[in-house]
């Protein structure tokens, strides 16, 4: 009989974790990469890490094995809570009837693409429904810092990207409200905020998209936002080394 708790337990699960992080990075591989500026990158604080995302640069590391589950871990929170806001009565689309696809919204000819996670449409649950509808909704998975920070401190001055995203869908989608659910993804709290439609942050975010691609035609890199690399922003960057190394 094998004893599952002897010192060799260590090694059979290195051996199997290995194995399970090749089948996650040969996955991950096969997926096509974008071929367009997404929503979701362009509220970012710094206009030069945006640049670097439209032009396609590496990261400096790129998620492996069960890294790769981080994200993946945000996709079932999202599909527990589709079920949960309609089993609680919200009628939500979260697929485009017309394509059988996520809902889709372009700016700037198909160069900046934004997808919502779904459309709140109407409430068929007992009394008013706790919020004006139609709403766009979008949702994310934290941990327990970052969901705290978000129910302290709000969205837009704690992910000013998550903001920037909702504002373009909100405009693409021609809805004029957001309701932004945060889930603690090791506790399973949740969170929900109402995220009003505000024309003149849509607005600048377009004029910015517009403004990169210029700068990426032009062959010029754009100013960072922050002049400290040791700042927090610029440590948690995709492209903090290669922002920061000597050309």
């Amino acid at each position: 009989m094998i004893d599952l708790n002897s010192k060799s337990a260590p090694a059979i699960s290195g051996r199997m974790d290995w194995h399970i992080d090749q089948a996650i990075d040969s996955e991950d591989a096969e997926q096509p990469k974008r071929d367009y500026l997404g929503a979701s990158v362009l509220g970012d604080p710094c206009e030069r890490a945006v640049q670097y995302y439209s032009l396609e640069t590496d990261p400096d590391s790129i998620p492996s094995g069960s890294k790769q589950d981080i994200f993946a871990r945000g996709h079932w929170i999202e599909a527990l809570m589709i079920r949960r806001l309609r089993a609680a009565g919200f009628i939500l689309a979260d697929v485009d009837p017309r394509t059988g696809k996520q809902f889709e919204a372009s700016w700037l000819d198909g160069q900046v693409l934004g997808h919502p996670d779904g459309l709140l449409l109407h409430w068929m649950g007992d009394g008013a429904s706790p919020i004006e509808l139609p709403a766009l909704w979008e949702c994310k998975g934290l941990g327990s810092k970052w969901w705290k920070k978000v129910v302290k401190d709000g969205l837009r001055w704690t992910f000013p990207r998550y903001f920037g995203q909702m504002q373009l869908l909100m405009g693409g989608c021609n809805i004029p409200r957001g309701l932004f659910t945060a889930v603690n993804a090791d506790t399973m709290e949740r969170h929900h905020a109402l995220v009003a439609f505000d024309q003149s942050t849509y607005a600048n975010l377009l004029a910015r998209a517009e403004r990169i691609f210029l700068a990426n035609q032009a062959g010029e890199l754009l100013p960072r936002a922050f002049s400290d690399e040791a700042r927090m922003e610029c440590r948690m960057c995709n492209f903090s080394k290669t922002c920061w190394s000597p050309r």
